[in-house]
């Protein structure tokens, strides 16, 4: 291999290892619960939050942080803003993390957050992030 070649390949295979990851930050819409639905499995954890998704209710997203149930039901809204943060690896989720609820930050990893789906069956929706990790 020439002396040259080494440089540009390393180059190159960096870039494209680069390129095609990064972080979306996207804001939904979401109601609010307490209540484990009848269709779950497994009861929410004490304290824990069940959202849905306004734009794709069959998708739901837990979150067990202290003292968010009760700043969610001192607000006295059924629905807030609830901002992710998504990083994407080769147009796929790699990873999604919740930021903030109604303007309170969060710190949310796989021991406090979870999400859901009620059906698995084929659908024509495009789920709660339709567009993200595309580009």
């Amino acid at each position: 291999m020439h002396k040259g070649v080494f440089p540009i390949l390393l180059s190159t295979g960096l870039f494209w290892l680069t390129a095609c990851s990064h972080t979306e930050r996207i804001v939904r819409k979401m109601t609010w619960s307490t209540e484990t639905p009848g269709s779950w499995k497994k009861p929410l954890p004490e304290g824990a939050v069940r959202f849905t998704f306004v734009q794709a209710p069959r998708f739901h997203a837990g979150l067990n942080v202290p003292g968010l149930k009760e700043h969610l039901q001192t607000a006295n809204k059924t629905e807030v803003a609830v901002a992710f943060e998504i990083q994407c690896k080769r147009r796929n989720f790699a990873l999604i993390r919740i930021r903030s609820v109604d303007g309170l930050q969060v710190q949310s990893d796989a021991t406090n957050m979870w999400m859901e789906i009620e059906d698995f069956g084929l659908r024509t929706d495009s789920g709660p992030f339709p567009g993200a990790c595309w580009y």
